[in-house]
């Protein structure tokens, strides 16, 4: 069954925190981040803040939330505009569980900026007015990126849109130069439209997933590697270490590492869904034509699952001497394919 867009939300991290890393991020909270929504993602600055200046971050988590296995494939994300006042936004790839303290690395930022010039068609590189000079030392376009160049609206409409990997990256103060050799535009672009050039974090597939399972029992067997015996429907996935434990021939209890005991036992002869309470739909299921052989008290199955979301962070810098940021808006953009 294929996802539609409806099926996608931006969910918060459990942690949040502006002066203690290791306190800002970790695992997803079911908690949306709603598009469009004062404070969604970063809370006002106060006027000391923008006097002296500062940079937090924020961990948001692109969630798959549906109750089917269908992956997102060939998932894209970029900022798709500026911000409109003084201070300026970069993103990263995230862990699942990871915060600020583990995950944060600022040689891996993408960026955005505008064109400082109109691009022909044919054109293997254009020239890009940033959003601040930093990028001459973050360095949020480098080669082998993948870029974006787009005259479409943000929120979509009419335009065009490409994208090219990066060949050659040259910064000055506010200015980039952007190459990409061998892959000429297909269009003109002009600088007044504006036309957005975005650096594009790429990921190949976001599902819900389990690695291979262990079977310790001398007679007792999973058949995990069978479609469909073994699933990890999207909305109820998390990653944890799984543990079933068998009390007698056909009855197992299941564990978490993180989430613990679960209240609900199994039997091989029937269907099995291990319900998180967070959203009452599956961690996993395991169908009764999975098992095979016979079990005895004390045989144990062990897999993880992983969620299915694609983690990020983002980062706000507010330079010294900022303005107001009164109806400030960045604006970030995520997109995949579905089969």
């Amino acid at each position: 069954m294929a996802l539609a867009s409806t099926d996608f939300i931006l969910n918060r991290s459990t942690l949040n925190s502006d002066t203690v890393p290791a306190q800002n991020g970790g695992r997803m909270a079911h908690t949306q981040a709603v598009s469009g929504v004062k404070n969604n993602v970063f809370p006002d600055s106060s006027v000391a803040e923008r006097l002296s200046g500062g940079t937090r971050w924020r961990k948001l988590f692109w969630f798959i939330n549906s109750n089917t296995a269908t992956p997102a494939n060939n998932v894209r994300v970029y900022l798709d505009q500026k911000t409109n006042q003084d201070d300026y936004l970069l993103f990263q790839a995230a862990t699942a569980t990871g915060t600020e303290a583990t995950d944060k690395d600022e040689a891996l930022l993408y960026g955005v900026g505008v064109l400082a010039g109109n691009a022909s068609a044919g054109a293997e590189s254009v020239i890009v007015a940033c959003e601040h000079a930093d990028y001459a030392t973050l360095l949020p376009f480098r080669v082998g990126m993948m870029i974006r160049v787009s005259n479409i609206p943000v929120g979509g409409g009419v335009g065009t849109e490409e994208f090219a990997p990066l060949s050659a990256v040259s910064i000055t103060g506010a200015t980039a130069t952007l190459t990409f050799t061998g892959h000429p535009l297909a269009n003109a672009y002009l600088a007044a439209t504006p036309t957005v050039v975005s650096g594009v974090l790429e990921v190949a597939q976001v599902a819900g997933a389990f690695n291979t399972a262990v079977v310790t029992s001398a007679a007792g067997t999973l058949a995990y590697g069978i479609t469909g015996n073994l699933t990890v429907p999207s909305k109820g996935s998390v990653n944890e270490a799984w543990t079933l434990t068998f009390s007698n021939a056909t009855t197992f209890s299941v564990s978490g590492a993180v989430t613990g005991g679960l209240a609900s036992s199994g039997t091989v002869g029937a269907d099995y869904s291990a319900s998180n309470p967070s959203t009452s739909t599956p961690f996993f299921s395991i169908l009764s034509s999975a098992w095979g052989g016979t079990f005895t008290a004390g045989d144990t199955i062990t897999f993880n699952t992983t969620q299915a979301c694609l983690p990020i962070l983002i980062r706000q810098r507010i330079p010294a001497g900022t303005g107001t940021l009164a109806n400030n808006v960045g604006g970030i953009a995520i997109r995949g394919e579905s089969a």
